[in-house]
Order: structure tokens, then sequence, then C-alpha cells
């Protein structure tokens, strides 16, 4: 008997049914350009399940219109990583039939994999947007150049291309959309269509010089009365989740004691075999609220778990540290509280009982308030009610400030407006809810630009077109630090050099991306100066051949940075 896709699903997600949208996305004529659907509700596996039926499960027409490559695109490595797992989790399940469908991973620091050797193949490919769209432009980040015009070419024809938490990717997006209007225009071999997700999208970014806007009724995809009817999409809706300010505020005033009286709050809100998550705005501040939390539990017999959460540590520390932090099933008796940045907010799949924010633009607050009672339980079966607080920031001179960076005060005064007259923040609720966000201006990709990114030859100083503008926004302003150990008084003048005849290659091995650690510019600066007296910072010149002596005065963004063990 001919399998379903109800039937093919369930066998995928471990029995899980799917929700009618899902349906409709595999089994309609045509894919829809925008799928906007609340947390929570399976945007991914939409995306990648529904493909794999279109591609080799469906009718003989569906299945030669669908792309031969799934390309999903997200903006950040976490992400990338959570969605590989998931897609070998639903391949594993699906078993033979789908067993020469590989998924390959791009981003930085990863081995780059044969997937462009077998181009006639299904794949899956899973990448950041530094890595797709550089290589969608001809111009490949980490890779031979003489390879860039194979993966230009594959990754134009033949795709899927699904961009997803599109809200974070900035110009990225605008990219994206410019990138899908080209192919249209200049026509492909194969389909490339485009589909972008997110809960918090609006279509008015899907329009650009060469790329109309889509038609919300024809081109995009929701819920409809079927989803709305169903029970667990009822549950994850009407989920309660009731907001009140807090009783602390940032402003020059609370400044000196802000994280304390936070922590202070956020001990007496906590509840006992719970999650409390906490949001704050810089990594600055969030290190300042964990220690506080830390010292206000330091004398308790049974204190809750603290683990926090930024994009600063180095990455097996962020990992061994984020599985631990966002496990469920090993939440103590006593419970456990997560500080966290902006890296909580997108694709992460947890669901506390207890939220604090701090006040952020309206599509980053609507993240938020999607990490809180995301199961919908939260208030049933003698489970306590789902708590959000929101914290206050000074805007009131409506300058940009350390207060409310990374964010301009403006989208800062539209969210708290919003917020204000809301009593409640689960996704009906805020369904009602609109506020304008702006329109950054930022560079556009023309028709021109992409044609002459056919040519792949240096200028005449030997370097290359820039792409970067097209791919993220701003300029990056963090270094990376890492740290060996080496005798201070063999070596009282500078680190041992590489190659030396009295240095073994082994004995001092140049950094791995795993033990590379993100500092800005600022702190670095800060600390170089700190040290100065007992220890310094340094890195390497590889055309003299020898350590340079880093201090506050030259640090620059985009540096490796060597650090004695006992710095």
């Amino acid at each position: 008997m001919k399998m379903t896709f109800d039937d093919f699903f369930r066998i995928a997600s471990g029995g899980r049914d799917p929700y009618p949208y899902q349906v409709r996305f595999a089994t309609v004529d045509g894919l829809p350009e925008l799928l906007s659907v609340p947390t929570g509700v399976g945007k991914t596996a939409t995306a990648v399940l529904g493909w794999l039926w279109r591609r080799r499960f469906a009718d003989k027409t569906t299945r030669e219109a669908t792309p031969r490559r799934l390309v999903h695109c997200l903006p950040m490595r976490t992400l990338v990583e959570q969605t590989q797992s998931e897609c070998q989790k639903w391949l594993q399940a699906l078993g033979d039939e789908v067993s020469d469908i590989s998924v390959h991973l791009l981003m930085g620091g990863e081995d780059a994999s044969d997937w462009d050797e077998h181009p006639e193949r299904d794949s899956i490919i899973i990448g950041t947007q530094d890595m797709l769209l550089s290589r969608a432009l001809n111009r490949g980040y980490g890779m031979s150049r003489y390879r860039w015009p194979m993966h230009f070419g594959l990754l134009n024809n033949d795709c899927l291309w699904v961009l997803d938490e599109t809200q974070l990717m900035g110009v990225g997006l605008t990219t994206s959309v410019q990138l899908a209007g080209l192919r249209s225009k200049l026509n492909t071999y194969g389909s490339c269509h485009t589909l972008w997700m997110s809960a918090t999208l609006d279509n008015n970014a899907l329009q650009t010089v060469d790329h109309p806007q889509p038609d919300s009724e024809t081109a995009g995809l929701t819920l409809n009365d079927d989803d709305l009817g169903n029970t667990r999409v009822q549950q994850l809706l009407t989920a309660s989740k009731s907001v009140k300010k807090a009783g602390v505020a940032l402003s020059k005033e609370t400044e000196k004691a802000y994280e304390k009286q936070l922590a202070e709050e956020v001990q007496s809100a906590h509840q006992p075999a719970t999650l409390t998550l906490v949001v704050i705005n810089s990594v600055l501040r969030s290190q300042s609220l964990f220690q506080a939390i830390h010292e206000r539990y330091k004398k308790a017999e049974n204190p809750p778990e603290v683990h926090l959460i930024h994009s600063r540590f180095r990455p097996d520390d962020r990992q061994r540290n984020q599985s631990a932090a966002l496990n469920e099933g090993t939440i103590p008796p006593a419970g456990r509280i997560v500080i966290a940045t902006q890296a909580i907010e997108a694709g992460v799949d947890i669901s506390a009982t207890t939220l604090f924010t701090e006040l952020a633009p309206w599509a980053s607050m609507v993240q938020r308030f999607g990490r809180c009672n995301r199961r919908g339980i939260c208030g049933t079966d003698q489970n306590p009610q789902a708590v959000v607080r929101w914290i206050d920031i000074d805007t009131a001179d409506g300058k940009r400030s350390k207060f409310t960076l990374p964010y301009e005060p403006e989208p800062l005064n539209r969210a708290r407006e919003a917020i204000t007259s809301l009593e409640d923040v689960g996704p009906q609720s805020l369904s009602a809810v609109t506020v304008q966000e702006d329109r950054p201006v930022s560079h556009v990709l023309r028709r021109k630009d992409l044609i002459d990114l056919f040519d792949t030859t240096p200028d005449l100083s030997g370097n290359d077109l820039d792409v970067s503008r097209y791919i993220r926004d701003g300029d990056d302003t963090d270094v990376q630090v890492y740290w060996r150990d080496w005798d201070l008084k063999a070596f009282p003048n500078h680190p041992p050099i590489p190659g030396h005849k009295d240095v073994q290659l082994d004995a001092f091995p140049g950094p791995r991306r795993e033990e590379l650690c993100s500092v800005s510019v600022g702190r670095m600066k800060d600390f170089s100066d700190k040290i100065k007296q007992t220890s310094a910072a340094w890195v390497w010149d590889p055309l003299t051949r020898e350590w340079n002596k880093v201090g506050k005065s030259n640090v620059r963004p985009g540096m490796t940075i060597l650090l004695h063990s006992t710095a």
C-alpha cells in the first residue's frame, strides 16, 4: 500500500502526527515563498521533511519539479549544529529508502566535505549565512578560489533555499531576496526556489528592486482554521504568559546596583523544580548578573543550578555548558536559573516557567517570549503559571548609550509602547499586536554586481572584490584569544618561536577553532593593560616570523592573540 505523508511524518518524527499546515506544505502544488508560523510548531521539520517527501515519495510530477539539493541557511553556528542533529535523526528513522541522502555542514572551522563531488546526488546542505551566501556570490569563504565557480553553480541551480530565523540575518536577508529575484530573471538549470521562515518576518522585507513583494495569500503559508482546530496547536497558541514590568530598571541612577537588585528579584520570582530564564542585552551585564546570583545563593543549603550562556565562550566550553543548561530532563528539585544573551533568542528549544528580559526591539521580544511556556503546560496539571517580567531601559535622551547597546533607542521605545498595553504575551495575544519596525539602509546586490562576480580574477592590487557588505551588517569588533604554557624564565622576552631550533613544533602548536575565545576589542584593551606588569599579549607576524607584543594602543578587530596560561 502506498505510504501517505502522514505515515511518512510519523516514521520520521517518532510517532508524532503532522500539523495540517505541514501536510499542506508537502502536498500542494508549488512551494510557498514565506512560511510564517508561531514559535514551537515545527518550521524546521516542515521544510526538511516536506522537501524530502516531495523529492522522494510524492507523485512523479512533483518529484521532478522538486530541487535535488536542500540548502538550509541559518544566521548562527549553534542553529546549524542543532539542525544537523535533527536532520540526521529523521533520515536514520526513515531507513534505507533515504540512506543515500547525505547531510553536509558548511560553517567556519569545519573540515570541507565532498558534497560538491557528486552534484547528481540528492543532499541536504546546512550552513551559516556567511559560508552559504559567500559561495552563492562566487567568493566562497574558507575555500580555494579555484573552486569558487563550482559552488557558485551548484548553489544557484537545482536548489531549494530555506532561510531560517531571518530576523537575525540583517543585510543577508536582502541579499537572499535579490539572489532569488535575479535567478528568476537570469534563469537557472532546474528549479531554484527560495523559502523564508520566521515567526516575526514582515513580507515587506521580501520586496526589493529585482524581487516583487510576495502575495501573502498565494505565496505565503501560515496557520489556517484546520491548524487552529488542532488540539496540540490550540495548546501552544493559547498558552498563557502573564506579563508585567520588573521592579528594577536600567538607568544612570540604578547602574551601580542594577545587577544586585535584579539578582534579588530573580531569586524572589524563581520557583523550585522549574526553569527561570533571564535574557540580558550585553555579555558584560550577563556576567555580572551571573556572579550576583551566585553570591545570593552562596550560603543556601539547596541552591538551584545557575548557568550562563553567551557567545564569548570557547566552542567546546559553550557546547558543554549549553547542553547542561538546556536539558530540561535534568532540572533538579531546587530548579535552574539560566542567564543568557541574545544567543538564546532563536531556534533554541527551551521552555521556561519564569522569564525576565531586558527591553529589546519588538521582534527580539517576541522571540524571547517564545522561550517561556513553549510547551503550553504551565498552569495545567498542577504546574505553576508562566510569568514574564520585562526590564525597562532608560532611553530618555534619545541617544545610543551603553544601556541601549547593541540597539538604537527608537526600536526600544516602540517595543515599550507595545508591551505596556499588554497583560499577556502568549501567541494568541501577540497576534493582535503590530509594531512597525525600521528597515535599515543596507547594501543591495544589483544585477551588474552579480555579473561582475562571475569574474574571479583579483584586481590590479591583487585584492578580491569584497562581498562581506552583502552578507553581514557592520564590522567584526572581536578579537580571538587562546592560551599556551611556556617557561617564562627560558623565554623571558617573547613566547617560543615555532620552528626555532630550541622549540619542538608539537610542543607549541598553533590555535585550533575549538580553543579560540571571542573577546570584544574594548575588553581586550582593558585586559592587556591589567596584565602588562606580569605578562603580555602577543600576535604572530608571519612575514617576520616573530611575536609582536599587543598593548592597549594597538589591539585591532580580527586579531588572534596569544596569552600565557597564567594570564
